[in-house]
Order: C-alpha cells, then structure tokens, then sequence
C-alpha cells in the first residue's frame, strides 16, 4: 500500500500546537514524528516532544532555538507550518 500523506494536514496539526500548546499532549498520545511525512515535519515534531519532556514553552522561540541545536532549522520550512 502507498504511503499515505497530506501536507496540508501535517502543517494544519503543528500550527494547531504551536497556537494552542496546551493539545499537544493529546496529539503526541495518538501521533509520533514517524507518523509525519515530511522530514522538517518530524524534526518539528520532535522538538516539540523535547521541550513537552523538559517542561519547556512550545512556542516559535523555543521551537527554532531547539531546532537549530539540532541542526534541523528550516526558515521555509518552519513559515509553511505558520502560514
């Protein structure tokens, strides 16, 4: 079967935490970053899972600052997920 996939939804979900941090637990009980089809997506994904683990804002600050320790920063990618 192929993979199955819509980067609309994939940005639609993201932008909902990054607006709403509060779901994110929510939606990391039903979704990981494998489950996400776009690499910067699942880099995305992850930074959240980080910051969630150590307390952190998940928030644009904090989310590019993470995602540059991890060498994953996208500017492209990252406005395509806010727009």
């Amino acid at each position: 079967m192929e993979n199955m996939y819509n980067l609309n939804i994939e940005r639609a979900v993201l932008a909902a935490i990054i607006f709403d941090p509060e779901i994110f637990e929510e939606v990391a009980a039903k979704l990981k970053a494998h489950d996400f089809y776009l690499p910067f997506h699942q880099y995305l994904f992850t930074a959240m899972e980080t910051l969630a683990a150590y307390d952190r804002p998940i928030d644009e600050e904090f989310l590019r600052s993470k995602l540059i320790s991890m060498g994953k920063f996208d500017e492209t990618g990252m406005v395509d997920v806010l727009a």
